[in-house]
């Protein structure tokens, strides 16, 4: 079970609880917030390997997934529905960071 808010989910893929405040202390910046389009997260620490970036809708299924070894990752959420999102970074098969964003 996640829990992310005020909404529960079961996760097909993980099953752990994040504190989403966490992501300002590992100096990742996920921007705009809220978004129309495309989604920037700066700060990726991927000096072990590839980072893996997935948009989950707020039930917890796997919307988009991409892989990236920089620094920078840009995602096109353009053509998902208006709604909350959740954004998880993983290392590995290893949750790093969790955010919810909205898209306009």
């Amino acid at each position: 079970m996640v829990d992310v808010g005020n909404s529960n989910f079961e996760s097909p893929t993980l099953n752990t609880r994040v504190d989403c405040n966490t992501l300002a202390t590992q100096n990742i910046h996920v921007y705009p917030k809220p978004s129309e389009g495309h989604i920037t997260l700066e700060g990726l620490n991927t000096t072990r390997g590839n980072a893996t970036i997935q948009v989950l809708n707020l039930q917890g299924l796997l919307i988009r997934e991409t892989m990236t070894d920089d620094y920078k990752a840009s995602i096109n959420i353009s053509d998902l529905p208006s709604a909350m999102y959740q954004i998880r970074v993983l290392e590995g098969n290893q949750l790093k960071h969790s955010i919810n964003i909205s898209k306009q």
